[in-house]
């Protein structure tokens, strides 16, 4: 995850509030549901935790903060002219997400059920449609950031694995062909 600079255009601003909130809302809800998961198994587990039981909750927790963050930015933010927010691209593409399927779907769908459609329906179809159009070019531009992202670690990660799978085929033909030279070796490799 990265920090990324999104300028939110004015005609856009209430949508992304609105859409931000709803994902703090969210975020809140994963984190209690997460504490309460956590608080079942340690009752269950008779009073233990592992370390790593705490990931998920933390995980939670710092997309919660990063929400929060991005609404306390928009809360701020003056009504007029273009808004620039920073924040974690993952944060912003969520809710960008919401504010294409929790603000300005529900629209579309509000207005193109009323029956006969006129022509005020139809100013305010094209106005949620396009704030749809923005948010999923937004969603897609964070996504594709973070693709990006995972695309260089995962090539890290496979140059890695190929050195320590050179490095254990030089030990194949030595007497050192049990897991604990191996791991030493696989160290050595992972290290340079």
């Amino acid at each position: 995850m990265g920090e990324v600079r999104v300028t939110i255009p004015a005609e856009r601003l209430e949508a992304f509030r609105m859409a931000a909130i709803s994902e703090v809302k969210f975020s809140a809800g994963w984190v209690a549901d997460m504490q309460r998961a956590l608080a079942e198994r340690y009752v269950k587990e008779g009073g233990k935790l592992e370390p790593n039981d705490l990931g998920d909750l933390r995980s939670s927790s710092c997309g919660l903060m990063q929400d929060v963050n991005l609404l306390e930015q928009l809360a701020a933010a003056p009504n007029e002219g273009p808004v620039e927010v920073r924040g974690e691209d993952q944060a912003l593409a969520h809710v960008a997400e919401a504010m294409a399927d929790k603000v300005c779907a529900p629209v579309v769908a509000q207005e193109v059920n009323c029956s006969p459609i006129e022509r005020q329906h139809v100013g305010k179809i094209h106005e949620a449609l396009d704030g749809v159009r923005w948010a999923a070019d937004l969603a897609a531009r964070m996504h594709a950031e973070l693709e990006g992202q995972h695309d260089d670690a995962r090539g890290r990660t496979r140059r890695l694995g190929t050195r320590v799978r050179r490095c254990c085929q030089r030990c194949e033909g030595s007497a050192s062909r049990d897991s604990e030279a191996r791991a030493s070796h696989a160290a050595r490799a992972a290290r340079g």
